[in-house]
């Protein structure tokens, strides 16, 4: 396929660290699922308010290169 670029998805990410969604990806459409899929398996330290912790949204971007 030899497809390259920059796939970004939006993530939500709950008060575990643990990703509870993948809303959206933008990018090569064959490195989409990739993209999605490896997010998935990924654990975040979890995001922090007033000391507690709280469900967040964000953006990850994947470089996708030969």
């Amino acid at each position: 396929m030899r497809t390259t670029g920059i796939v970004t998805v939006e993530v939500t990410v709950k008060e575990t660290g643990d990703v509870a969604t993948v809303h959206t990806a933008r990018g090569p459409a064959r490195l989409q699922g990739a993209a999605k899929d490896e997010v998935k398996k990924w654990k975040f330290k979890p995001f922090v308010r007033d000391g507690q912790a709280v469900k967040a949204n964000g953006f990850v971007s994947f470089n996708f290169s030969l």
